[in-house]
């Protein structure tokens, strides 16, 4: 299974992996995300391993950035791993 925020992206890495499924999602919204894990779980099962690889890289100039990009940078890079972390320690155990 495969989670990313463009679904014509996911498609691409979906098509590569053998047994892969697709769900398209945007991990800055917190309750979308949950709820996919949610999703997961019922048609999957629970998975036996996980890869966090979300990152949004941001690039410019302390005159340039605004506070809103840091803002977009940590919720695409934070909250995520915070919300699946426990979720993955609960379906290995």
């Amino acid at each position: 299974m495969s989670i990313a925020r463009k679904a014509e992206r996911l498609q691409g890495f979906v098509d590569e992996l053998e047994h892969s499924t697709a769900y398209p999602t945007d991990i800055t919204n917190t309750d979308n995300f949950r709820a996919t894990l949610q999703q997961i779980a019922q048609e999957q099962g629970a998975p036996e391993k996980f890869i966090y690889n979300a990152s949004l890289a941001i690039f410019g100039t302390y005159e340039t950035l605004e506070p809103g990009d840091l803002e977009r940078h940590f919720r695409a890079n934070t909250p995520g791993l915070l919300i699946v972390a426990p979720k993955v320690c609960m379906w290995l155990t």
